[in-house]
Order: structure tokens, then sequence, then C-alpha cells
């Protein structure tokens, strides 16, 4: 059986499409491995994957959780890295009383900072 040129097209494009997720994917998990432990933890998801089913998927869920605040987690424990006296402080990775105090964060982490801290 021929292939048409709308399929052609269709195939390559789905490859395509298929390839760049997963190398995304790849560099989203070599990122999240390589990041510092630091005050900032990633909490478990309080429910299973699939448990908004229907209207959410367990693969959407998993690489939000996984991979996009994962990434977040890191980004501030990795922005912490460079500033020690943080781990000093008594809201030390609580995420509502650093935004509190956002104006006390050193200057060349404070959009790091205010940016992931935001998506955490």
């Amino acid at each position: 059986m021929m292939m048409t040129r709308r399929q052609a097209i269709q195939t390559t494009t789905l490859a395509t499409a298929v390839v760049a997720v997963g190398s995304s994917l790849t560099r989203a998990q070599a990122q999240t491995a390589a990041a510092p432990a630091g005050p900032f933890t990633l909490p478990p998801l309080p429910y299973a994957f699939d448990e908004l089913e229907p209207h959410i998927d367990a693969q959407t869920m998993q690489i939000h959780h996984d991979k996009h605040h994962a990434t977040y987690v890191a980004n501030l424990n990795k922005a912490f890295a460079d500033w020690p006296e943080y781990r000093l402080r008594k809201y030390s990775g609580d995420a509502e009383q650093t935004l509190r105090a956002l104006d006390s964060i050193p200057e060349n982490i404070h959009n790091v900072v205010r940016n992931n801290l935001g998506g955490h």
C-alpha cells in the first residue's frame, strides 16, 4: 500500500514531535539529577498520578510533578547554594516565609528565587 503525501507529512510531524519531547525530558532529568540538595524539597504528590483522570491524565501529572515541579525546586536549591547564610535563617526552606522576605534575598539570585519559588 502506498503512502499519500498527507500521510507522509503527518508521520514525519509526529516522529519529530516524539523526538523533541523525548530529548527535552532527558535534559530535564539531567538538570534535576545534577541539582544540589538544599533547603527546599519536592513534596510528594498527595494523591495518585491517575486520580484526576479523565480530566488530567496520569502521564501529564507525573511529568508536571516529577519534572517541572522538581526543576523549580532544583533551581531554588542551586541559587541558594551560592548563599549559604540562608540555611541559618529561621525560615530556611519555607516557601511562604521566603517569599515574604524576598527583599532580603541577594540581588544576584533575587529573580531566580522569585520565579522558581513562585512555580514551586
